[in-house]
């Protein structure tokens, strides 16, 4: 029977830096669809102008965007 340490020792670390990229590669993908699923989303528009706004300005519009 193959000890664990024999595995990992015939794997090399050629194993373990192709699932790392395959991993970063996966996480990149999703951000990218988050992003740019973002982009369709009025939100974006509201968080861009999040920063010129008043507290009691950005409250208001909030509660006017509700109620319509």
């Amino acid at each position: 029977m193959m000890r664990l340490s024999d595995i990992v020792g015939k794997m090399g670390t050629t194993f373990y830096i192709e699932v790392a990229l395959v991993l970063f590669f996966a996480v990149f993908v999703g951000v990218m669809v988050y992003a740019f699923g973002m982009l369709r989303n009025d939100a974006v528009e509201r968080f861009a102008s999040m920063p010129l706004e008043d507290a009691e300005t950005s409250l208001t519009t909030a509660s006017q965007r509700s109620e319509t």
